[in-house]
């Protein structure tokens, strides 16, 4: 997967949505962020970890798609009624000057994903192709988060691309519910950025977890 700058006119731009920082790209879908908001806040477990002090959600860039050439898995394809209906991504700065502060990174992200009947491959189980989707996917907003933050380093100054992604899947996954994908970056080496991650359920449970390596490309695709 990569994560990339979206281009217009050859300037960049950030495509997530974000109305608590006033991130707003042109021509955004705004109705998808409301949508995805409203739907997850009817979740009691959901709205609590919304409702955190400090939290921020937004809806990523490939919910917001440049065109018909990119981001049309999760922006098109996957995103209707019986596949991922709703995604929204949500992360707690350490404090109130870590947003500002160019220096400290975002190294800690989650999404939220609802399942729908269109993602089996066992009966009523979740595919492990998505599942690993999943995870590439959560893994890649932390690239974006901080590249639309404007934060320092390599890995936030240019496209990013997966490498290598190791999944380990530890309980069958049910759809029809609703689970949280967490992403955390665990150490940077040159162009390399090692992301682990993890999929749990409205219990806590740890569904599947993995490990990527991202590469930073020399420039932006």
């Amino acid at each position: 997967m990569t994560k990339e700058a979206a281009s217009s006119n050859g300037e960049w731009y950030s495509r997530i949505i974000c109305p608590a920082l006033g991130l707003y790209p042109p021509d955004a879908p705004l109705h998808v962020h409301e949508e995805a908001e409203a739907y997850f806040r009817k979740k009691p477990w959901c709205n609590a970890t919304l409702e955190e002090p400090g939290v921020i959600s937004l809806s990523p860039s490939s919910r917001n798609p440049p065109g018909p050439e990119a981001d049309q898995l999760f922006g098109e394809t996957l995103a209707g009624p019986r596949a991922f209906a709703h995604i929204l991504c949500y992360f707690k700065p350490d404090d109130a000057a870590h947003l500002r502060d160019p220096a400290r990174p975002i190294s800690r992200v989650s999404a939220l994903f609802s399942l729908g009947p269109g993602l089996t491959g066992y009966q009523r189980i979740l595919h492990g192709g998505m599942t690993m989707s999943i995870m590439d996917e959560t893994t890649g907003f932390i690239f974006e988060i901080n590249q639309a933050l404007g934060k320092q380093g390599g890995a936030f100054n240019s496209s990013n691309v997966t490498g290598s992604l190791e999944t380990k899947f530890l309980k069958p996954i049910p759809v029809g519910q609703v689970i949280c994908a967490t992403a955390w970056i665990e150490r940077t080496d040159g162009r390399k950025t090692l992301v682990r991650g993890k999929i749990e359920d409205a219990a806590g449970t740890v569904l599947a977890t993995c490990s990527t390596t991202w590469v930073t490309l020399s420039s932006r695709m």
